[in-house]
């Protein structure tokens, strides 16, 4: 995953995180996760991406992802243009 320089003090952080779930059982710990990130005030530090056989982009708006990724090849070309979007707002 890329890397950039963390924030207030921070050491740097994960700039894209990518879930991927092949059993249905771990799907509510992807919000665990966002939710997590929020409490900590750590989730605009992030870029979360979701995917697997049983998610959907419904599931993936509904836990706060910021993208639904069908497949590896699709996960690493969503990556590269969110990056690229934050790089060019920041």
């Amino acid at each position: 995953a890329e890397r950039m320089g963390g924030r207030r003090g921070r050491e740097p952080v994960r700039q894209v995180d990518q879930r991927g779930v092949h059993l249905t059982t771990t799907m509510p710990y992807m919000k665990v996760v966002i939710d997590t990130l929020v409490e900590r005030h750590l989730r605009d530090d992030y870029i979360v991406l979701v995917g697997g056989a049983p998610l959907n982009e419904e599931f993936g708006e509904a836990i706060g992802a910021d993208a639904y990724c069908r497949d590896a090849a699709v996960a690493a070309e969503t990556a590269k243009e969110l990056v690229a979007a934050r790089r060019a707002a920041a």
